[in-house]
């Protein structure tokens, strides 16, 4: 498999298996303090975006493809994606809008995370 296939595997596993915790969302007042847990997220099958997110980049990790956690704003909301490299190119890639069915149209950069 070349990258963008073991990407697709990925992030087709991510769009089914996982659903976005709105429990945890209430619950965690400050996205920007909080800590992800992708071990839960894989366990629960849920979590916010940055639990999405930082499973989502261990999963990519172990398949060999390069991602970073950025946190920032996208449509004005605090939030969790990732900056992956396939084949070569830099993407954004936001596992959580594609569990969502909706991607932020303006995503503004704050700061990386250690996943």
């Amino acid at each position: 498999m070349n990258d963008k296939e073991r990407f697709n595997k990925v992030r087709t596993w991510i769009k089914h298996n996982i659903v976005y915790d709105y429990v945890r969302a209430i619950q965690v007042k400050n996205i920007g303090k909080a800590k992800a847990d992708p071990d839960r997220c894989r366990e629960k099958k849920m979590g916010i975006c940055l639990d999405i997110s930082a499973l989502a980049a261990q999963m990519l990790a172990q398949e060999g493809i390069r991602a970073k956690m950025a946190v920032g704003w996208a449509d004005g909301t605090y939030h969790a994606w990732l900056q992956v490299v396939i084949n070569g190119e830099t993407e954004l890639y936001d596992p959580t809008g594609d569990i969502l069915g909706r991607h932020a149209k303006n995503y503004k950069f704050n700061r990386w995370r250690s996943v």
